[in-house]
């Protein structure tokens, strides 16, 4: 087996590496994007109870009304500052996962660089033995001929 089909077969299994780290960063950015709209959700309902609160306010409430939205909205910002977590490990991940393949990316290129070189090398070699051939082969017609002719 010739050297550039090996290599060529290395390529080809990194490039196989190289699309499963992009389906990966695919489904990371997928879940980093779900993420960030579960944050943005729960901020935008805490936002709808501040204003309810407000208008409830102003039609005077009572203390076990405070309460209980003080509460309210003391779980709801543990839940928003857990969520803004998750998307910061989340955003994590999509970054990992891209400079992974990269790594993938690049190592598939080099690959692929050296099997190009490679092959034109062969190529070269060949190109030269056959150039060779006929080389020697026009030399063994002269030869044969310059015998002939003194006959």
């Amino acid at each position: 087996m010739k050297r550039s089909t090996r290599i060529e077969k290395i390529a080809d299994i990194n490039q196989s590496h190289e699309q499963q780290a992009g389906a990966l960063l695919n489904c990371a950015r997928s879940q980093h994007q779900q993420q960030e709209q579960q944050l943005e959700q729960l901020k935008l309902y805490r936002q709808e109870y501040q204003q309810r609160l407000q208008a409830k306010l102003q039609n005077s409430a009572s203390a076990t009304l405070m309460d209980d939205y003080h509460r309210f909205f003391s779980m709801l910002d543990t839940a928003i500052n857990d969520q803004a977590k998750v998307v910061n490990r989340s955003s994590q991940q999509v970054d990992s996962s891209q400079q992974n393949w990269l790594d993938k990316k690049r190592a598939v290129t080099s690959m692929t660089r050296a099997a190009e070189n490679i092959k034109a090398q062969e190529e070269r070699v060949v190109r030269a033995n056959e150039q060779k051939e006929n080389d020697e082969l026009a030399s063994r017609l002269y030869v044969l001929n310059r015998a002939q002719l003194k006959l």
